[in-house]
């Protein structure tokens, strides 16, 4: 991905791996960006995130977005007068990619407590589906016991109440999971549609 620069240093012969000479990005946000400029994400109308303001991530997000004709929103907690009136730097050249600058330190606030929320209903997720898993493969085999006769009709039952049970929590994550996504959109200012 990005060029090696070999170099003799006291008598050591090194490799540097050139980060800064990536484009359009430039070191590590290169790599942190590069998922999203390899794939097509073809609903994404805003991408929204917060942090500071000369984050080398904010610049970077506004060459995506410009890139990809997307809305963004960018938060951060302060802005003195001096940047409002006169931005410098990665500020100024977000500004200049059209990335919506929005301080409010109370809506970073609320933005990461939901995504908190989301990231425990995405794990609560994973572990349902293992569950799900298991709760087939023993409905599977109760049929086939029940087939053999060597199992009763109790055993496909509770079986089968297990797996639905365990689908409608899954039913209830996904509903939870897309409630707080609206919720981080309408909090952070993007219309819906």
């Amino acid at each position: 991905m990005s060029p090696i620069t070999p170099f003799v240093f006291k008598g050591q012969f090194y490799h540097i791996k050139r980060d800064d000479l990536l484009r359009p990005f430039e070191g590590n946000k290169a790599r942190k960006f590069h998922y999203f400029l390899t794939n097509n994400f073809p609903n994404i109308t805003t991408v929204v995130s917060h942090g500071s303001n000369q984050s080398n991530a904010m610049y970077s997000l506004s060459v995506l977005s410009k890139m990809f004709n997307i809305n963004s929103r960018y938060y951060v907690k302060y802005l003195s007068q001096k940047l409002k009136t006169n931005p410098t730097g990665n500020l100024k050249k977000s500004i200049k990619n059209k990335l919506k600058i929005i301080e409010n330190e109370e809506i970073i606030k609320k933005i990461l407590s939901l995504y908190e929320d989301y990231k425990l209903y995405r794990q609560q997720e994973k572990i349902l589906k293992k569950i799900l898993a298991i709760d087939e493969e023993r409905l599977k085999i109760a049929k086939e016991k029940y087939l053999q006769g060597v199992g009763d009709y109790i055993s496909i039952r509770d079986s089968w109440n297990n797996l639905i049970a365990t689908k409608k929590k899954l039913l209830l994550v996904e509903v939870m999971k897309n409630k707080i996504l609206l919720d981080i959109m309408l909090t952070s200012g993007e219309e819906i549609r």
